[in-house]
């Protein structure tokens, strides 16, 4: 059953919109954002970067802990120092979110 627009029995507010009626702005591809040479590089040493210090931390992980015994150190102590790396991150990364966001030029 088809519904006329002008139907008495739709309310104001149950009418449907019709798609020809829309002011619709259609974004190509043209309007974006374009990057440049340099911020791809930027992003690309951020992400490197990244990988190094997780990777690093990573490749520690397996061998720290029979280490630590050796040198003395109990489980409790050894949680502790993994535990200390992630509390630093934790805190750290909303203050550097606001340090990017302050002095980046992008």
């Amino acid at each position: 059953m088809m519904v006329s627009m002008d139907d008495p029995a739709i309310g104001e507010n149950d009418r449907l919109l019709d798609i020809h009626d829309m002011d619709m702005d259609v974004v190509t591809s043209d309007q974006y954002r374009k990057l440049d040479t340099w911020t791809v590089v930027r992003i690309g040493l951020i992400l490197v970067t990244l990988l190094l210090i997780v990777s690093g931390f990573c490749l520690l992980a397996p061998f720290f802990p029979n280490e630590a015994r050796k040198k003395g150190l109990d489980d409790t102590q050894i949680a502790i120092i993994f535990t200390s790396y992630q509390v630093a991150v934790l805190v750290m990364s909303p203050i550097y979110g606001m340090l990017v966001s302050c002095y980046s030029s992008w």
